[in-house]
């Protein structure tokens, strides 16, 4: 994924920041444990979003602590009994290693030979990932080339762009055994919405260096119209998701789902429309 869906802190509770952070550990130290101390490096935002929506724990999870390489002095807090962690952990996998070789067919130059290193780093894990979830795996090759496929046409279609990304936070949604269809509608809302704000921070580099992006296939300039259908396209998005939480039972995470379905995305889209770039993502601290 590309880490930019979070919430807004200045409204959570403490404990609520404690508890995004546990889970944000939580996914950290799954990866490392199924993957390697590499696998850690691919944790972001977006899943730990995802491991706390799909989690159908009921009761508070169990908050451990310990030392890490980010933190070797300090003990920090993390949740490692939940039950969506795994398969999260292993969708990060799988999305890094087709979204590596996607950068590899696109690429030239240093990238393309950065694409390529990684490659040897990364086949081992996503072999084991896939051995995990083959279905998952499948899924998420057939619509990231489906994605790839329309890029490389100049698609200008947001429906048909977002949509791909979509079916495959879905395909993750039904691997976890989510048997709640608001909660596979939510991510889905929410991974269209991420690809949405991914080519509006790449807008500026991909016009300059004459690559695709959705917004200038679409729209061709980053015009007030533009922007003013794009934040209505971002509201009724957002305005579908709350409709959906609502149909949830609650868990431990509610609360933070719901800042970040609102607020926490709504400074994120305000900010990309209003031209705050946030640049390449890599990997990010909670």
């Amino acid at each position: 994924m590309f880490g930019y869906i979070k919430p807004f802190v200045p409204l959570l509770r403490v404990c609520e920041h404690e508890a995004y952070k546990g889970v944000y550990c939580g996914l950290c130290r799954t990866l490392r444990k199924r993957y390697s101390a590499v696998a850690s490096l691919l944790v972001n935002y977006d899943m730990v979003f995802a491991a706390m929506l799909l989690s159908e724990g009921k009761g508070a999870p169990t908050v451990c602590h310990g030392r890490c390489v980010a933190s070797p002095f300090k003990k920090k807090c993390y949740i490692a009994e939940l039950d969506s962690l795994d398969v999260v952990a292993d969708a990060t996998v799988i999305f890094a290693w087709h979204k590596l070789m996607d950068d590899l067919g696109d690429e030239r130059g240093l990238r393309r030979l950065r694409a390529r290193i990684l490659r040897t780093v990364w086949k081992p894990l996503y072999k084991k990932a896939a051995s995990y979830r083959p279905e998952l795996a499948f899924e998420t090759e057939r619509y990231l080339a489906l994605f790839s496929k329309l890029e490389k046409e100049g698609c200008a279609s947001i429906d048909r762009m977002t949509d791909c990304m979509g079916h495959y936070a879905e395909a993750m949604a039904y691997e976890a055994r989510v048997d709640r269809d608001a909660k596979r509608a939510i991510l889905y809302y929410e991974m269209r919405l991420i690809t949405l704000a991914d080519a509006l921070d790449d807008y500026e580099d991909d016009r300059k260096a004459g690559r695709y992006n959705l917004i200038s296939a679409r729209y061709g300039n980053m015009s007030d119209n533009t922007k003013a259908e794009l934040r209505q396209l971002v509201t009724h998005t957002m305005n579908e998701q709350y409709r959906l939480m609502q149909l949830l039972t609650p868990n431990a995470f509610s609360s933070i789902v719901e800042n970040i379905l609102t607020r926490g995305a709504d400074q994120v889209m305000n900010d990309l429309l209003a031209g705050k770039t946030r640049g390449k993502r890599g990997r990010k601290h909670a």
